[in-house]
Parts: structure tokens; sequence; C-alpha cells
């Protein structure tokens, strides 16, 4: 890099979003990916110091990032770099108005977030079945999401021994963070199907306890899933259930969070399930989840009737 300061700014930035624990590695590598892109750009530019960022200078780049990336890129890599002035303004390393705070996106209300209604994650749960190790594994898997919350990142880290069938709970480990998260009673008898499938598994490949065995989803090999997988399985199953549209974990874990919120769960306990600090942005509550009558959610340990 041609500009050392430039770089040691960024990198104190990185390091203090890695650790606040509270991102996936692929969040992190995304925030290094966005903060390095506009470096160059800015040395492609002549722009020698972040001090010489202003409002042109990051309407220029906008530009340029919506010549090469698709919208949702585009917002993420913007906000990004709000991130990284705000950083920089709180540390007294830049004193100018931070160049990407006015920047709006046209349609697109970021509080929005996408959810899944009570009914549909109903239909996702009927259209998963228990035949053989990779439905086993399927079903779990998804239930697993939904009653967590865990990020597909973290559900392809997750480890075997930190499952507690006798406490319905999950310990995440994230960096320096720990979380024990609760889940439903009702999902430990489809999690012991599962456990048995893939002790099947194990044996039918002679892979010893302990030794390459730790990882709680594990694929056809007995080996550790991907994130990708993760992705696949769950888009998967929303078709097989007819919902019609794109299906992720992150809606999954929304979906829980939006559920729990409405039932009138309180907000720091479902804080401390997704391991955020705040929940931002906002969901819209609404007023007639707590009448429901879905076994995943009114079972879960952080519902409340009202």
């Amino acid at each position: 890099m041609k500009n050392d300061r430039v770089v040691n700014y960024a990198e104190q930035f990185l390091s203090y979003v890695a650790r606040s624990g509270k991102f996936s590695a692929n969040t992190l590598d995304a925030y290094r990916n966005d903060v390095y892109k506009f470096i160059h750009f800015l040395e492609d530019n002549n722009v020698n110091s972040f001090i010489n960022v202003n409002g042109k200078i990051a309407a220029k780049y906008l530009t340029f990032l919506k010549e090469n990336l698709k919208e949702r890129s585009v917002m993420r890599n913007i906000s990004s770099l709000k991130n990284l002035f705000n950083y920089l303004k709180r540390e007294r390393l830049f004193r100018n108005k931070n160049p990407f705070s006015d920047i709006r996106f046209k349609g697109v209300d970021p509080r929005v977030i996408a959810t899944l209604s009570v009914p549909d994650v109903e239909k996702l749960t009927k259209a998963l079945h228990s035949e053989g190790f990779i439905e086993s594994r399927n079903k779990a898997m998804v239930l697993f999401i939904y009653n967590t919350g865990l990020r597909a990142s973290e559900i392809s880290e997750a480890l075997l021994n930190n499952l507690d069938l006798k406490k319905a709970t999950y310990t995440c480990v994230n960096g320096n963070v720990k979380r024990v998260i609760p889940f439903s009673k009702k999902l430990v008898p489809v999690l012991k199907s599962y456990l048995k499938e893939r002790e099947n598994l194990m044996k039918k490949r002679h892979i010893p306890h302990n030794s390459g065995n730790k990882y709680l989803f594990v694929n056809r090999r007995g080996g550790k899933i991907t994130r990708q997988t993760v992705y696949i399985v769950v888009q998967k199953k929303a078709d097989e259930a007819k919902l019609h549209k794109d299906v992720t974990p992150s809606i999954l874990r929304n979906s829980l969070a939006l559920h729990l919120l409405s039932s009138g769960s309180r907000e720091d306990v479902v804080k401390s399930i997704l391991g955020y600090t705040t929940i931002v942005p906002k969901y819209t509550y609404s007023p007639n989840i707590g009448r429901t009558k879905f076994e995943f959610l009114s079972t879960h340990p952080a519902f409340r009737k009202r």
C-alpha cells in the first residue's frame, strides 16, 4: 500500500470489529474486502488520506460500486464504510462529517428485514422428514436454526460437545464471546433421532469417537458441512414446502427474533440468544403471535404467553 497511515487506520477499525465478537468469520472477511476495495479506489484517484475523503468522493465511489456490483452488495459496502468513518470519528482520527452518512437507497427501507410468518414456518416444518441420515440431518438442522437463531457459519462450526440435550441448550463460542442458547424441548427428540443416524454413519465410515467426530452436523462422509450446504438445505426445504420465496438461514434467524419479540419476549433475552448488542434495525412486531399454537415457537423458553 502507498499510504501506511491509511492502512494502519483501516487495520485498527478491522481489529475493533473483530474484538466486538458480534460477527461471523464471513462477515469479518466482508468488512475487510469492503474497506480495502475502498482504499484501492482512493489510491487510483490519488487520495492519500481518509481525512481528504468528502461527500463528493463518496458519491463518486457509490457510482463506481453501482457499475460493478449488485444493489445488495453496494448497500453492504456503503454500510461498511459508514461504520468505518463512524469509528474514525469516535477515535478522533476523522473530524469532518461522515462522508457516507447522506447516502440513501431509493425504494429500499433499511429497517425492513426479511422474515417468514409463523404459518410459513409451520409449512416449512411439515415439509421436513426423518427417513435416513440426510433427511434426518436436514430436519434437525433447519429446526435447530429456527430454535437457536444461529448463523450459517455457526451451524457449520457447531460442535457436538456443546450440545446439552438434558438442559435443551447449545453453547455457541464466537471469538471471545460465549452464549448459552436455549431451545424448545420439542426439538430434543428430533435431535436424538438425527444423532442416532449420525452415530450409525460414523460406525459405517469407521470414524472413531473424538477423532474427526466433533462437528454436530456432518456430511455423508462424516466430515464438516460447509456454510454453502446450510444455505442449500434451507432453500431446498423451502421449495419443497412450496413457500415460493427465497429462504436463507438469516431469514430463519430473523424470523425467530421477530416471533419471540411479537410474543412479548423481553428484548434483552432475544439479544442474548442471537448475540446482538442492539436489535438494529427494529423489527415490526405483530400483536397476534402470542396466541400461536406452533409447538416449536410456543414451547421455546423465551416465548411469553399473553
